[in-house]
């Protein structure tokens, strides 16, 4: 964006990389492994997830919808941020959670998502 050079290629890289794995992921994670956190202590944290990934699919819809290369930038950073926030959530909080119930499988959870994924 700073150097001026054309941004579409970039911008439909992203889109491929969100479309082909990302978005797909988080489709995954909310069949095979939500609904195990999804009762008790850990169902408000699942609920805010999944509206999390309802948020990412926004986002990516707006940056598919962009064409100028800094608002493409702006939108491409927020779905990051978006992530990795996200991220820290699953792997700080919801995983440890499901690892420490004792009727919960992560293995048969993580073994289904992969499944789902491809």
């Amino acid at each position: 964006v700073r150097s001026g050079t054309g941004h579409t290629a970039a911008r439909y890289a992203v889109i491929a990389y969100l479309d082909g794995e990302l978005l797909p992921h988080a489709a995954a994670e909310e069949t095979a492994l939500y609904p195990a956190g999804d009762i008790g202590i850990t169902a408000m944290l699942v609920r805010a997830m999944r509206d999390e990934h309802r948020n990412l699919v926004g986002r990516v819809e707006e940056l598919r919808g962009t064409v100028d290369a800094l608002d493409a930038a702006t939108r491409a950073s927020a779905i990051l941020a978006l992530f990795e926030s996200h991220l820290s959530k699953e792997n700080d909080l919801l995983i440890p959670a499901l690892v420490a119930n004792p009727d919960v499988s992560l293995a048969d959870l993580l073994s289904g998502m992969h499944e789902l994924v491809g």
